[in-house]
């Protein structure tokens, strides 16, 4: 089987190549698309070991006769070089050096003459400082890249080139452990769609103006610095998804971020000195998922925040929060659209709020690791959506849900998949 590839980021390479086109009539963004897609490829068999590390985080592989029979059909276009010998036809548009040793070299003669090249793949764990030469030759030379792969490189310097590229769309530095700054000449890069830079942890700060990146749709990212640069994140208008991660600094988020009209995803990791977050996310019309993990500081009960009836949040992850005392009020108006929520290790939690018996729509509910918290809302065996409930390291909550002792069991009987502790329980046992 060959590695494991992330759902998102194949749908963001998808649409990097323009191979994701809607329906004349249709509305749709091209990433409900590439779900579609997605979707359709693993009911043919194509992708095997589909797995679920949480709501957004989904890997795949792909068969080995699968690959290489893509390989086969592909050849003319794709080239997987392993070495720098042989000649390369005009005809490939994708290269891959995965696994291929570039100490010391340059672009090799054979690859200069693919004006045209579309992707380039370079190799993993960990493209070394003498490598920059082969960087700066590569982005100078193939000005109609659309893709550009230096996932868990060790470079230091990104070329100031790479403004070059008026093409690129998909740009993914993430896990490189040396880049201190990225250059200014990044933020000419009007049709980027993606850039991926978190886990790039001495990366100081974000160039002043990122705001520029127009198109982008997508922005992971880590930094060192407390915060964000000003007037930039809230002019990323057509931004979907935004992950923060690692940023072991930041202490606020901007204000600003209320002008992210089309953004679905917020994603925030890892930030222990985040106390809270911005009074307008509630105003965030089109988020769709909201995921919050080990942020030490962070006070979700943010009174300031203002209350929305109408929230169309769906999917809910909160976990590793020790200050997550009280179910935060501001999310309240979520209640008739939530329909996945994950409450995992916040240790201070007591219990959920009234108004989750009115998730007429929640389908998965996960509780883990919350000591705390002793009882389920009254009314919660109104929640007939719900197909999955799992329990596991609450031992209070445990006792109340017990088939043939717990008080509550009555409120989870009619649930299809029920799990306490890793057990399976069902009704007809009872």
């Amino acid at each position: 089987m060959g590695q494991y590839i992330y759902k998102d980021k194949l749908i963001q390479l998808w649409m990097a190549q323009g191979l994701i086109q809607s329906s004349p009539g249709q509305n749709q963004e091209p990433e409900s698309i590439g779900d579609q897609y997605f979707d359709q490829l693993c009911s043919a068999s194509l992708f095997q070991e589909v797995e679920e590390n949480g709501p957004l985080s989904v890997t795949f592989r792909m068969h080995d006769l699968v690959h290489d029979l893509a390989q086969s059909v592909a050849e003319t276009e794709c080239l997987k070089k392993k070495s720098h010998t042989g000649d390369v036809s005009n005809m490939v548009r994708h290269v891959s050096l995965l696994g291929c040793d570039l100490s010391g070299q340059g672009v090799e003669k054979s690859l200069l003459k693919l004006q045209k090249l579309r992707t380039i793949f370079f190799p993993r764990d960990g493209i070394r400082s003498m490598h920059d030469r082969f960087v700066d030759e590569c982005i100078s030379t193939f000005l109609y890249l659309r893709v550009i792969d230096l996932e868990d490189s060790c470079f230091e310097v990104l070329p100031k080139s790479i403004g070059y590229l008026k093409h690129l769309r998909f740009l993914d530095l993430s896990w490189n452990c040396s880049i201190k700054k990225l250059p200014a000449s990044i933020c000419k890069l009007l049709n980027l769609q993606t850039l991926r830079i978190s886990y790039c942890k001495a990366l100081k700060r974000l160039p002043k103006n990122i705001g520029n990146l127009i198109g982008l749709r997508h922005l992971y990212v880590t930094t060192q610095q407390e915060s964000f640069p000003e007037k930039a994140i809230g002019c990323l208008t057509s931004l979907q998804s935004l992950w923060i991660t690692g940023c072991a600094n930041l202490v606020c988020l901007p204000e600003e971020i209320q002008c992210l009209r089309a953004l679905r995803t917020l994603a925030i990791s890892r930030c222990p000195r985040l106390a809270s977050l911005p009074k307008c996310i509630a105003s965030l019309a089109m988020l769709e998922n909201l995921m919050i993990n080990d942020c030490e500081k962070l006070n979700l009960d943010e009174g300031r925040i203002t209350v929305i009836e109408n929230l169309g949040i769906r999917t809910m992850v909160f976990t590793e929060l020790p200050n997550f005392v009280n179910w935060p009020h501001w999310l309240r108006g979520t209640a008739r659209s939530v329909n996945y929520l994950r409450i995992a290790f916040c240790p201070s939690l007591r219990k959920f709020p009234e108004w989750l018996e009115n998730s007429e729509s929640l389908q998965k509910l996960e509780i883990l690791g919350c000591p705390e918290v002793s009882a389920l809302p009254e009314g919660f065996q109104h929640l007939r959506a719900l197909k999955v409930l799992r329990v596991k390291e609450c031992s209070r909550l445990a006792r109340t849900l017990h088939p043939e002792t717990g008080r509550d069991w009555h409120m989870v009987a009619h649930i299809p998949e029920l799990y306490i502790n890793n057990a399976r329980i069902t009704s007809s046992h009872y």
